[in-house]
């Protein structure tokens, strides 16, 4: 999962990964505690721009009204998942002036609780593994994973690092 940041203000930019232009601005995200949001957040970060204080955060219940609050003016600019922004264009055929990307993190985990019997849970992980998404409309195949025909993979806690990092980098400045 990767998040974009798209801009509606041709005044901003990106130089060198480093979002310039939004100071000041209202920037839109989707839900406060999403991972985008936390991406987005981070990118700010690194460009020097602190979320909290130098411009206003706009939250929107979906990665959609995200965009349209800056694509309709409300916002200057709107974090966003990549995915999102392609379902977007392919669904609207409007193209989205991509500003600037986050690191890239593990897609969204899939977790069965520990008092599932081990035998359960691995019925359970080898369905979740086997399952495609061929049958969906490409667009949407596209929003839900890179990889249509193995949409799920098996990952470790340890995958999981570079998200704890960000987080932390993020909520405990």
């Amino acid at each position: 999962m990767r998040a974009g940041v798209l801009g509606a203000n041709d005044g901003i930019v990106s130089t060198a990964g480093l979002v310039i232009g939004v100071a000041g601005a209202t920037v839109a995200m989707p839900a406060e505690r999403a991972a985008v949001t936390t991406l987005g957040k981070a990118v700010l970060l690194e460009s020097g721009i602190d979320p909290g204080r130098d411009l206003t955060l706009s939250f929107s219940d979906d990665h959609h009204s995200c965009i349209q609050k800056a694509v309709t003016g409300v916002a200057a600019a709107c974090f966003t998942g990549i995915q999102a922004a392609r379902l977007y264009q392919a669904t609207t055929g409007r193209q989205l002036r991509t500003i600037a990307r986050s690191v890239t993190i593990p897609q969204t985990l899939f977790v069965v609780h520990s008092r599932v019997p081990e035998r359960d849970r691995e019925i359970i992980r080898a369905t979740v593994l086997d399952l495609r998404l061929e049958a969906l409309p490409p667009e949407l195949a596209a929003f839900l994973a890179s990889d249509v025909r193995r949409p799920f993979r098996p990952v470790s806690d340890a995958d999981y690092d570079v998200v704890r990092g960000i987080w932390r980098r993020v909520e405990g400045r």
